[in-house]
């Protein structure tokens, strides 16, 4: 494992910041954001889920956090991946991080009133 963590622990570091950033963005929207905020969409694009502010600031990137440290233990476990290409590995980190970072957008945005178009 520690060849591992070795291996990939600045990538996990970075990753880790970028799945956090939208905390920072929801601090600085803190007073502009309404108490209840869009969280899901349904097929047509429009909202049909809300949370409270602070779970959609603070709570929802560290459960994406714990979920992106679990792949990366659940990954190295597994003694069939240990030759894994590295470009693989990274694909599999930076999934979670970019996809975190365009759906705050989104959530972020639609909260402000903004028309933002999630049809798929």
């Amino acid at each position: 494992m520690r060849e591992y963590w070795n291996k990939y622990k600045w990538m996990m570091l970075i990753t880790s910041v970028v799945i956090l950033l939208p905390i920072l963005g929801g601090i600085l929207l803190w007073d502009k954001l309404p108490e209840q905020v869009p969280f899901h969409w349904n097929i047509q694009g429009q909202v049909d889920n809300w949370v409270s502010r602070p779970v959609a600031v603070f709570v929802m990137p560290f459960v994406l956090l714990g979920i992106q440290w679990l792949c990366f233990f659940v990954t190295q476990l597994d003694p069939k991946q240990k030759g894994q290409p590295p470009k693989l590995m990274g694909l599999v980190l930076w999934i979670i991080p970019v996809m975190n970072l365009l759906l705050n957008v989104m959530v972020y945005l639609t909260a402000l009133g903004r028309d933002v178009s999630i049809e798929v």
